[in-house]
């Protein structure tokens, strides 16, 4: 029963209908509202309104006219109470939220305050159920039981939470601070572990990380209910700087940063009286060794040392490769971080934001996606060369559109042709065949090397990228590409050069240019691979032209016709997901507390319920507790880590779909993971487009609302 007998009816689907005197009148999306689902109506007489909870906005309804609540922190909510105190208490799928009724209606922007199981309460509400207030208690239906408060004598207090060095134990000895507040560690090479006390009254859980400084890398960060000792073993001797830092578990905001001062004292074997004696006592065996060698039989003594020098090579070799392997790992992973928080910061919604704020941090972001990309490029060069002196380099061959592929690699230069106000032309043969098969990896890199370097070598005029057909017979064709640009041009003794590893000739005139000179000596190794062709011409002070030819078998030999590029402009701001399912619900889990805050904020525009783990062992206890559409599985972590996890999973969730997350470029890509069990993989850094387009196949169709653009 509503205002002034009116009467007020949500349907599921339908909008929702206002009685007046026996005759209903619909309201529906044009009058509006923005959702045709209703999840409930409250009757609010002291505002002569009503509340409207639909599934994806709040509003309310004054004199017959439909307002939204636009700058609500939630949308999936399912209920809303009023306390005595005017405060509005909405149940939703993240939590409960409590903010003052008339500050929802009257202001832009308002303050809130957020419960969840971190902060005291005991179950997350669920939807399709009625909770119910009796006096001042509130009867809150939760996934796992019912919670009770009594919203009108509810107590809130944050204060100063309280930070400590609880213990510092080397070797097991309890180290004091000194008269001067000094923690001093003995001379030692055995373990030292830093113990945090935390003292909070809040019921608030949040994030502590604690580091020495200028070793932020070796420092540890988790919950405060989470937080563990911080270890070193052989630590190094000298004055130390130990932050214990209290951080936003959303945000990551720096709230606390308490400094304790530490010094390591150094061991004998650490002083420079102690290493130049060390170094001089070798010196004189060395020259005693020599001595007895030139004394002995040198023929045999030195094929001895060449197979020993051969067997130390391959084990330096041995030992670069796994170092790389590792360093891609290490690097791909705060890489993966920054490029996900800047996917995050171009994708918001910039309607209330000043144009010429909101441009210059566009152009931040910017600078930081080309940065990052040309880092990943760096660390994927410095891999190709690993592998190639390795000899583990090999031809993957697969089936692939070259119309397809050649529209791929235009697209992915024209943006940073455009930036440099050059003029990109394209001319592709309209007689080159439709479907090839052959490693496309590999050409596409030789491409987008030398498009890469004609753009940035070109002050003005302009780069062309010409693909033609030379010959073609019932099983294969003969490709060229052909990249030309009115840049500065290559000194002709200088060509022979621009192919050879760290190699950059003219520096003096391309000393404002990066690069680590890896692309064309890769692109040589590569072509050579696939037993093609590379050269270059050039005139100096003109520009230059490389060509590369190679054969390809055909599997469709259809002629690709007018080739036709599509241009995608940059996207910034109010993104628009591939879909939303707030039904929907993945599993993360990762040990970095950063990864899964990049992984939230890729999947937060699709509205699904993304719940995370920190372990193997709380993601099994998980998969036990609740029901998930997708899981996605860090490779790499601390404990049980993910393909340990994976032999768990399959053992009793044989047919659930889980995605392997990588920074391990080494393992073998896709079967290495489908072997393992996995359904796939994705590595790091994560396309979150990609990423949501994998989620959307393995999410059922009646829980799911395709954005269709």
């Amino acid at each position: 029963e509503g205002l002034d007998g009116e009467i007020m009816v949500g349907t599921d689907g339908g909008g929702m209908y206002r009685v007046v005197d026996g005759k209903a009148e619909r309201i529906t999306r044009d009058d509006g509202l923005t959702s045709d689902v209703i999840l409930r109506i409250k009757k609010d007489e002291k505002r002569d309104l009503y509340w409207i909870i639909t599934s994806n906005s709040i509003q309310y309804m004054k004199d017959g006219v439909v307002y939204e609540i636009k700058n609500f922190p939630y949308s999936n909510n399912f209920d809303i109470y009023l306390d005595v105190d005017d405060n509005a208490w909405i149940l939703s799928s993240n939590g409960i939220y409590c903010a003052n009724a008339d500050d929802m209606i009257q202001k832009e922007t308002f303050e809130y305050r957020f419960y969840n199981g971190d902060t005291g309460l005991t179950s997350v509400p669920t939807g399709n159920s009625f909770s119910e207030l009796d006096g001042g208690n509130l009867y809150i239906a939760g996934r796992s039981g019912v919670n009770k408060v009594d919203i009108n004598n509810f107590f809130h207090q944050s204060g100063r939470i309280r930070v400590a060095v609880k213990s510092i134990v080397a070797d097991d000895q309890e180290i004091k601070q000194d008269e001067n507040g000094v923690y001093v560690i003995p001379p030692t090479s055995g373990r030292i572990q830093i113990n945090a006390s935390i003292v909070n009254y809040n019921l608030s859980n949040p994030l502590i990380h604690m580091y020495l400084e200028g070793d932020e890398a070796s420092g540890i960060t988790a919950n405060q209910s989470d937080i563990s000792s911080l270890e070193y073993t052989g630590l190094k001797y000298g004055n130390y700087k130990l932050h214990i830092q209290v951080l936003d578990e959303s945000n990551g905001t720096l709230y606390q940063d308490e400094v304790f001062v530490i010094n390591k004292q150094p061991k004998l074997t650490e002083l420079m009286v102690f290493r130049v004696l060390i170094v001089a006592l070798i010196a004189i065996l060395v020259g005693l060794l020599v001595w007895r060698i030139m004394t002995g039989t040198i023929i045999r003594k030195q094929y001895r040392e060449i197979q020993a020098a051969k067997a130390e090579v391959e084990k330096a070799n041995s030992v670069k490769s796994r170092f790389l392997a590792n360093m891609s790992h290490e690097i791909r992973t705060p890489i993966n971080t920054i490029m996900g928080m800047d996917e995050m910061m171009i994708r918001e919604d910039a309607s209330n934001v000043p144009t010429s704020y909101h441009r210059a941090l566009m152009s931040y972001a910017a600078g930081i996606k080309s940065a990052s990309e040309s880092l990943l490029n760096l660390i994927d060069d410095v891999l190709d060369m690993s592998r190639i002196e390795s000899g583990k380099i090999h031809l993957v061959e697969k089936e692939y559109n070259l119309e397809e592929e050649i529209r791929n690699m235009t697209r992915m230069v024209r943006t940073k042709s455009d930036q440099k106000g050059l003029l990109f032309n394209v001319d592709v043969d309209d007689r080159l065949p439709r479907g090839l098969c052959g490693d496309i990896g590999k050409i596409k890199q030789i491409n987008l090397n030398l498009l890469s370097n004609a753009v940035k070598y070109t002050k003005k005029g302009s780069v062309t990228f010409k693909v033609t057909l030379e010959e073609m017979d019932e099983d294969g064709c003969i490709i060229k590409f052909a990249v030309q640009d009115t840049g500065i041009g290559i000194k002709k003794e200088d060509i022979s050069k621009v192919f050879e590893a760290f190699e950059r000739v003219d520096e003096e005139e391309n000393s404002g240019i990066q690069g680590a000179g890896l692309g064309l000596d890769i692109s040589r190794q590569f072509t050579k691979l696939m037993k093609g062709d590379l050269k270059c011409t050039s005139v100096y002070g003109e520009g230059s032209e490389f060509t590369f030819v190679v054969y390809q078998k055909i599997v469709d030999a259809t002629p690709i016709g007018r080739f036709v590029e599509q241009r995608d402009e940059y996207k910034t701001g109010s993104y628009k997901p591939q879909f939303i399912a707030p039904d929907g619900a993945v599993l993360v889990v990762d040990d970095n507390s950063m990864n899964l805050a990049v992984i939230k904020g890729l999947l937060t525009s699709t509205k699904m319920f993304i719940s995370t783990a920190r372990s193997g062992e709380e993601c099994l206890d998980k998969l036990k507790s609740s029901n998930f559409n997708v899981v996605l599985l860090d490779h790499f972590m601390e404990g049980m880590d993910g393909l340990e996890t994976m032999v768990k999973i399959r053992e009793i969730y044989p047919d659930l779909p889980v995605f392997a997350i990588t920074a391990n470029t080494e393992a073998g890509g896709e079967d290495f993971y489908l072997s393992k069990g996995f359904t796939g993989y994705f590595a790091k850094p994560i396309d979150g487009q990609l990423l949501e387009k994998t989620i959307r196949k393995y999410l059922p169709d009646d829980i799911v609302e395709d954005m269709v653009e």
